[in-house]
């Protein structure tokens, strides 16, 4: 399905597509990577790995609720939700998109779980 986006003087074209494999895919490597990058700052910061684990999943479930829309958000006094959305194809014009939105925060604690278990770096 395309749709047209007018950005001041400049009209986009930009194709949704659905693939709920491929999305589901996507947003749990961008999890990953955010659990890893989390580790990772709080590891430098001298956390304690038993504390690294426990902050770990805690940040990482906030971030992901409020990228899931599990919550309502504001701003003054319009109400938003996030949508996440990964580019499709190299040009950025095909987008793939999930109709409910993401699920990250699913994935959260097992997520954790494996790559504290793991010892993944």
């Amino acid at each position: 399905m395309a749709q047209l986006f007018s950005l001041g003087h400049e009209t986009l074209i930009m194709e949704i597509v659905q693939n709920k494999a491929a999305y589901n895919k996507r947003q749990f490597e961008l999890l990953r990577e955010i659990v890893l990058v989390t580790k990772k700052r709080l590891e430098q910061a001298g956390v304690t790995k038993e504390d690294s684990r426990e902050l770990t999943g805690n940040i990482v479930f906030s971030i992901s609720a409020l990228l899931d829309a599990s919550r309502v958000l504001k701003t003054g006094d319009d109400l938003f939700v996030p949508v996440l959305v990964f580019a499709d194809d190299n040009d950025r014009n095909k987008l793939m998109a999930e109709p409910g939105g993401s699920w990250l925060h699913e994935y959260v604690i097992g997520l954790v779980d494996d790559i504290f278990d793991d010892d993944v770096a």
